[in-house]
């Protein structure tokens, strides 16, 4: 059966709330500020030149998003595209550091009762189960959806390790829920160690896997990574030759999520072609490789695709 390719107009990033042009100028102004009140405080010119500098950065963001959504809508112009996802990758950095601190806590992974088919969301490489908390709201605000929770997936160790944390993971929301159709979501390295587990573990139903920015044919930047996993995780590594050849019990439907600005993940190893039915592909043109689970409109062409599974 021939893959279910949904095309970037119904996967659309120009009009991102999440990545607006407001939100960069309101920082902007509120940087440029900061720079006026150090200067007029007598505080250390550093703080000044700093402030002064962020309010650049963001003003220089406001213009990229201008010209991304504006310019070049409709015209290929690569250049804005990677552009923009550079931006939005920088942006989701900072917010990605600033919500560290709730991946600490063991409640902050968890879910509040609600009655429906769970979600477990699983980071990547170098990253925390924090960093879907954008995406985890957006994805619960959709009637239907949820509970979803999250785990911290470590790095440096093989991907096989952390299958079976994920193994582990599920049975400790199987027993929160009492359901087991529960269904794996991961971005980055996240979605290859869900990969591993659903091909390796048949002992439950997983009714959809749904990958974001996976190195699903390996990354060439894992190359200069360290750790085990960065070493699966290599182009053409016995790992990914592996996993692929393992079939993914029937009925699973799967979701493959990939950007062309993604500096990190290249858009043909995220959206890797299969055989398999029930595949479908959503191509984003221009946002950084963090940036995919910060934004909006990708939570809610998931959280569509989940509520179309019976």
């Amino acid at each position: 059966m021939p893959i279910a390719v949904v095309s970037a107009r119904e996967c659309p990033v120009l009009g991102d709330v999440n990545f607006s042009v407001r939100r960069y100028a309101l920082r902007a102004l509120l940087a440029s500020c900061i720079a006026a009140a150090a200067f007029a405080l007598q505080a250390p010119m550093w703080m000044t030149a700093a402030s002064l500098g962020l309010s650049g950065c963001y003003f220089a963001s406001a213009l990229i998003v201008v010209l991304n959504r504006n310019v070049v809508r409709g015209i290929c112009v690569p250049f804005i595209r990677v552009l923009h996802g550079i931006v939005t990758e920088a942006d989701s950095i900072m917010q990605s550091v600033y919500l560290f601190p709730y991946t600490l806590f063991q409640r902050y992974h968890n879910a509040p009762k609600k009655e429906g088919r769970p979600i477990l969301l699983v980071n990547g490489y170098f990253s925390f189960g924090s960093s879907w908390d954008v995406f985890r709201k957006r994805l619960s605000q959709q009637a239907g959806i949820g509970p979803i929770y999250t785990m911290n997936v470590g790095s440096f160790r093989s991907i096989q390790t952390y299958a079976h944390q994920v193994r582990q993971r599920l049975s400790t929301i199987e027993a929160l829920t009492n359901r087991t159709d529960i269904i794996l979501i991961g971005h980055s390295k996240g979605g290859l160690v869900c990969t591993d587990y659903v091909t390796s573990y048949r002992e439950r139903y997983i009714p959809a896997l749904i990958t974001i920015g996976s190195p699903l044919q390996g990354t060439f930047l894992a190359r200069i990574a360290p750790g085990l996993d960065a070493a699966e995780m290599r182009s053409g590594s016995k790992f990914i030759s592996n996993l692929f050849r393992r079939s993914l019990p029937i009925g699973t439907k799967r979701l493959h999520v990939g950007s062309k600005a993604d500096l990190i993940v290249p858009l043909d190893s995220a959206l890797v072609s299969s055989d398999l039915p029930n595949v479908e592909h959503c191509q984003i043109d221009d946002l950084g490789h963090l940036a995919l689970i910060f934004s909006a409109q990708v939570a809610d062409r998931v959280g569509r695709f989940i509520m179309a599974i019976p």
